[in-house]
């Protein structure tokens, strides 16, 4: 099956290929044969898996145990890479707003508990101040 996959792309890759390459020959293991595909043949193997002459496919495990991938799939995966990849990029932006609100929202909240030290020192000292005064006229001198 290997030899036959073999044959099928170079009938797929010869017409692009310089006309040393194509006068090139290829053997195969003792008791497989080989095989020159037409238009509309397809190469199927024991395993129901087709593929036809636009197929492009690798080496018998190149890239796992499950044998060859055709180009379609590895677009497809592809296509989910990149998608993955924004995904990413979009939480990254995201990321880095939010911890720049997050500056900024905690820099106001010390500025604010700064603000409620400040103003409840006052307070306090204003009700200090009301409750030191003996009449009335002496509380017109305390001041927030």
């Amino acid at each position: 099956m290997k030899c036959f996959l073999t044959v099928a792309a170079l009938v797929i890759v010869a017409p692009f290929l310089p006309g040393q390459a194509i006068a090139q020959s290829f053997s195969c293991p003792i008791g497989k044969q080989p095989s020159c595909l037409d238009y509309s043949d397809k190469v199927c193997s024991s395993f129901s898996k087709c593929v036809d002459q636009n197929a492009v496919c690798f080496d018998s495990y190149q890239c796992d145990y499950n044998g060859f991938t055709c180009k379609s799939n590895v677009l497809e995966i592809a296509k989910k890479h990149d998608a993955l990849v924004d995904d990413y990029n979009r939480l990254i932006r995201t990321s880095k707003a939010l911890s720049v609100e997050y500056d900024d929202l905690l820099e106001k909240s010390r500025r604010l508990a700064d603000e409620h030290d400040d103003l409840k020192m006052r307070a306090d000292e204003f009700q200090r101040c009301i409750q030191r005064a003996s009449t009335l006229d002496e509380t017109e001198y305390c001041r927030l």
